[in-house]
């Protein structure tokens, strides 16, 4: 039986928190960087690694970043899956036979170092809903709760949904195995919450 979960970053702090983002002389639209990304395939800059803090007169900026904010999932203005070096290394290794996706590097600068991130890209939406039991909105039919077929599930370890981003998802899940491994491997800033799937069109989680 094949099952899966959504892969996404752990809350941070509410008043403390490190951010890759772009150099404050930058001046481009989060719809402009989707559109270079889809157009060209690579990144259109290098981006900054800088800490925020929240208090009470505002939000201050620092960008003299401890290493130890350089984290394997690493939070960023534009919502993207940016992804360590060694966390992209390992899911392509263990990738599913079904799966199709490549990477858009990205290097990010603290004021003392820069390394090298990735962004996964998806040229095409895998057939895994389960579309009897997945619950769309009536207005626009977008997708409210999804529900993943295990039988649709076989072959695919690392895979977004149907998604409005095109080649840039918002949402991508993984299988149990895959989720085992990046456990084991004890990735920080990374976690997995419980989606709904089916077997035979009944709901088995």
């Amino acid at each position: 039986m094949n099952k899966c979960v959504f892969f996404t970053a752990k809350e941070g702090s509410s008043k403390e928190f490190s951010m890759a983002k772009l150099a404050d002389e930058k001046i481009i639209s989060p719809l402009d960087v989707d559109n270079f990304i889809k157009q060209n395939r690579r990144f259109p800059c290098n981006l900054v690694l800088v800490q925020k803090r929240i208090t009470k007169n505002g939000i201050t900026q620092n960008i003299n970043v401890p290493e130890k904010e350089f984290f394997d999932y690493q939070y960023n203005q534009f919502a993207y899956y940016l992804l360590s070096e060694r966390l992209k290394n390992c899911i392509e290794e263990n990738k599913g036979s079904k799966d199709s996706f490549s990477w858009i590097k990205v290097p990010v600068s603290s004021e003392t170092e820069t390394r090298d991130y990735y962004i996964p890209i998806f040229e095409s939406i895998p057939d895994v809903l389960d579309l009897e039991l997945t619950t769309r909105v009536p207005a626009n039919n977008a997708i409210l709760v999804p529900c993943f077929a295990s039988e649709k599930l076989e072959g695919h370890n690392f895979f977004p949904k149907e998604t409005s981003f095109g080649v840039l998802p918002r949402g991508i899940y993984v299988s149990e195995s895959m989720k085992k491994i990046l456990q084991k491997q004890k990735f920080d800033n990374i976690k997995f919450e419980k989606v709904k799937c089916s077997l035979g069109g009944t709901i088995i989680s």
